[in-house]
């Protein structure tokens, strides 16, 4: 069932270090969002009420900007199996001695690796540079959370870009993770959003992960 996993890994995990882009997408613009509009945005809005209680801004925004690397992995993951595809690799792949599970569970491998990387940044140096100590009571609640919402993501963009043919899988990779992002808990408190929304935002996986991590 997994024969070959280790060998898809490393094809992985090679690939990804040639594809500087998947690497600023799944990293660095995540990065990004936490201190950019973290910080500014948090200026302007000053304390977010949560859960009976108040968080700075940045605070409550760093699980989203960890659910955005989540949701680019997950594109990645998609846009590199529609990219064998349309090369004609994936045919040669799956012709050699590898499952098919193994072809696509090192792509969700390689996103945990870099997903987790940059949760691992947010925990352990992004917030206690900028709120000065570790808020985290449960550390392995939000592993589970960020584990669970690689799983989910990468498995909604392959599977939904295994269908759709070029060049409109380059416009499904464009227009989808806005939509995701938007329509969810990440950037903003549901509590007085419009009913539309929050119907949209507990429809949306995102949601769920990002209030685990922020409850954690």
């Amino acid at each position: 069932m997994f024969k070959g996993l280790p060998v898809m890994y490393y094809r992985e995990l090679h690939n990804l270090r040639r594809a500087w882009f998947a690497i600023i997408s799944a990293t660095v613009i995540p990065i990004l969002y936490l201190f950019l509009f973290g910080l500014s945005i948090g200026g302007l809005m000053g304390d977010i009420e949560y859960e009976d209680q108040y968080l700075s801004y940045f605070l409550f925004f760093a699980p989203g900007a960890v659910e955005v690397s989540i949701i680019f992995s997950g594109v990645n993951s998609g846009g590199m199996i529609s990219n064998d595809r349309y090369s004609k690799i994936l045919e040669r792949i799956l012709s050699w001695p590898i499952s098919r599970t193994s072809y696509f569970l090192a792509r969700i491998l390689v996103s945990m690796t870099t997903s987790i990387s940059l949760l691992l940044f947010v925990l352990l140096l992004g917030i206690p540079l900028v709120e000065g100590g570790l808020y985290c009571d449960n550390i392995f609640l939000v592993l589970l959370s960020a584990l669970l919402g690689i799983i989910c993501f990468s498995s909604i963009f392959m599977s939904f870009l295994s269908l759709i043919p070029p060049p409109n899988d380059s416009i499904a990779l464009t227009c989808l993770p806005p939509v995701i992002m938007l329509c969810s808990s990440m950037f903003y408190s549901l509590a007085n959003a419009p009913s539309w929304l929050r119907t949209m935002a507990y429809m949306n996986p995102a949601t769920y992960m990002t209030d685990v991590m922020r409850g954690a």
